[in-house]
């Protein structure tokens, strides 16, 4: 379970921080010494949360939020929330209220425009904002260059071995079903 992963890191003494989706910057956190963990609700009872969504919302921000309240995110370090979700923009907002500082909230509002000029300038200034928050939450004074470009060969060697994976398991739908793909 995702609570014995986060228990099993902490007592290797790692610090974690958990990743709410989508698409957040996990290098950052990579590059910082710490263990990135994705949260992604998981499946179980929504109480807590409605608390502070209508019952009718989005149930993968609310199971993240049940997570954050119920006691199965205690231990980390932090959490990094982005909004490029529509429906995942209050979840920020009801997080801050909700859990405040027992679990810092790293927020990042990408930019939608990544490959004009203002668009790269503009995340880079908010990818930097968030790593000074990370430092911060970990209690750390630095991340060094050298950090994160080893962060990169291991992200950019794990991401192309994932596009390998996906070619050849297209190629080969006989022996490695959908639903074996996906898992």
């Amino acid at each position: 379970s995702q609570r014995e992963q986060i228990d099993k890191y902490l007592e290797e003494g790692k610090k974690v921080v958990g990743v709410f989706p989508y698409y957040a910057p996990e290098e950052i956190i990579h590059a910082a010494g710490a263990v990135p963990i994705e949260i992604w609700g998981g499946s179980g009872p929504i109480d807590l949360a409605k608390q502070y969504f209508p019952t009718f919302y989005y149930s993968l921000a609310m199971r993240c939020m049940e997570m954050a309240l119920d006691g199965s995110l205690d231990g980390l370090s932090a959490t990094m929330i982005t909004t490029l979700d529509d429906t995942l923009r209050p979840l920020s907002q009801n997080y801050k209220v909700a859990v405040g500082d027992k679990i810092p909230m790293i927020f990042l509002n990408h930019g939608q425009h990544r490959k004009e000029e203002f668009g790269i300038t503009y995340n880079a200034r908010l990818f930097k904002q968030a790593a000074e928050e990370l430092k911060k939450a970990l209690g750390i004074d630095e991340i060094k260059d050298e950090d994160f470009k080893k962060t990169f060969e291991i992200y950019n060697k794990n991401r192309a071995l994932k596009r390998e994976f996906v070619k050849l398991a297209g190629d080969h739908r006989q022996t490695i079903s959908t639903k074996d793909r996906s898992n």
